[in-house]
């Protein structure tokens, strides 16, 4: 038997479970579509381990900074959060195997439409099932 053939295929294996971690510096990739639920846990807690991880996690959640429309100067705030939109978006392209990333690349305006988009595919009606779950919830319909 040949052992090198076989190392090479440990090390490939070892390298495919670190890249679906991630690092402190480095996101978790989407290795296995089926494990997506799995993947998406992991990415938001990288991000929420970074150090502008709030404004990262804004980004997902509430849509990108919008510059204000006067010639005011930005505050340190606003610089930050106008980061934070660059930080998430690098993130998530960094996280996704081209496979995916080609699906969603058309959304990659903000980080919000990519996430968004990104759902909607690897959930598929999952996604509207929890939003009408949602929707009964807050009217107290059944």
């Amino acid at each position: 038997m040949d052992m090198s053939k076989f190392s090479f295929q440990a090390q490939f294996y070892k390298n495919d479970i670190m890249m679906s971690l991630g690092t402190d510096t480095h996101p978790p990739v989407l290795i296995n579509e089926n494990e997506f639920t799995q993947w998406q846990d992991r990415f938001i807690n990288f991000i929420e381990r970074q150090a502008n991880g709030e404004n990262m996690m804004k980004s997902f959640t509430e849509g990108p900074f919008v510059k204000p429309k006067n010639d005011i100067p930005l505050t340190a705030e606003e610089i930050t959060r106008e980061k934070a939109d660059r930080e998430a978006k690098s993130n998530l392209m960094l996280a996704l195997p081209n496979s995916v990333y080609n699906r969603i690349d058309c959304f990659k305006q903000n980080p919000m439409m990519m996430w968004t988009q990104l759902e909607k595919i690897m959930l598929g009606s999952a996604v509207l099932h929890c939003d009408e779950r949602s929707a009964k919830d807050q009217s107290g319909k059944d």
